[in-house]
Formats: C-alpha cells, sequence, structure tokens
C-alpha cells in the first residue's frame, strides 16, 4: 500500500511503501526478486528513473510519523541505496518526471 512503480532495464519495480523491500518483476524470466532495501520506508512517495538509476523522493514514514523530504538513488549496478539530497519541502501523494532529450 502506497508504493510507486518504475521500469528500468525492461524490468518493473516496486519501491516505496509501508516497508523497505523492493521486488523487481523481469519478464523476460517471468520472476520476481527482492533487492537491496531501502533506507527508508516511503508511503506515497514520488519516483522516476534518470541516467540508470531509480530516484525516490518524499513520502510518509510510517515508523517516524512524518512527511519526509529526502531523496534515495537505487543503482541497479551495485544493487545499492543512498541518501543523495532533499526536496525543498517535505512532500507525499506527488508525482515525479523526468524529460530529457538524447
Amino acid at each position: 500500500y502506497g508504493l510507486c512503480s518504475v521500469s528500468l532495464n525492461n524490468k518493473l519495480y516496486l519501491v516505496g511503501g509501508q516497508t523497505t523491500i523492493i521486488d523487481c518483476y523481469d519478464p523476460e524470466r517471468d520472476e520476481w526478486r527482492q533487492m537491496c532495501a531501502m533506507k527508508e520506508r516511503r508511503m506515497e512517495c514520488g519516483a522516476a528513473v534518470i541516467n540508470g538509476c531509480i530516484y525516490v523522493a518524499g513520502g510518509y514514514s510510517y515508523s517516524k510519523g512524518t512527511y519526509l523530504q529526502n531523496i534515495e538513488r537505487y543503482d541497479p549496478e551495485i544493487d545499492c541505496w543512498e541518501i543523495v539530497g532533499n526536496l525543498p519541502s517535505a512532500a507525499r501523494s506527488h508525482g515525479c518526471v523526468c524529460v530529457f532529450s538524447v
């Protein structure tokens, strides 16, 4: 409940929600895998893919009882999350997009 989904490298990632668990679906193999856990629980966060990484921003921390301002980045090459910055203010139930030209 309260999670986001993003597509990266032909896989579907389910991020955020009431836990730090991240699930990845590979349609070519028709299998699910758990990935490295996020640093924070993030219900109703925003997520986008930029330069081969997943960015998850804001949300509501069920365990802390507060809205979140920080941003986490997931690098699938090393299966690792890290806090990389902050939003201008805490947010939840927002959207994220990545617009670029090649």
